[in-house]
């Protein structure tokens, strides 16, 4: 199995809510063949877990940016309306293609 996919499948267990592989990956592990190599990994969830999945990637000490408006989000926030999230474990910079 592909080492971030078994990442994500482990930083995932025990959730307790339900997630779901897309993306290029998803694809993969559908086809059971590699087709290219990938820099990130795109995952979704219901949402009604919407918030139940952002306080658990903010509780593991990830960063969250709104993916309207790139502004990063804390736990505070969760009220927040959104279906679209960029999760890094680091501070860096953004930068979009």
């Amino acid at each position: 199995m592909n080492k971030l996919i078994l990442e994500c499948y482990n930083f995932f267990k025990n959730c307790g809510f339900t997630y779901a592989f897309c993306g290029g990956y998803a694809l993969e592990l559908f086809l059971n063949k590699t087709l290219r190599t990938h820099s990130d990994i795109d995952t979704t969830v219901f949402e009604e877990d919407r918030i139940n999945a952002i306080e658990f990637v903010l509780k593991k000490g990830w960063n969250i940016y709104d993916g309207s408006n790139m502004e990063k989000i804390n736990i505070d926030e969760l009220y927040l309306q959104g279906y679209t999230w960029y999760c890094f474990d680091f501070e860096e910079d953004i930068w979009f293609l």
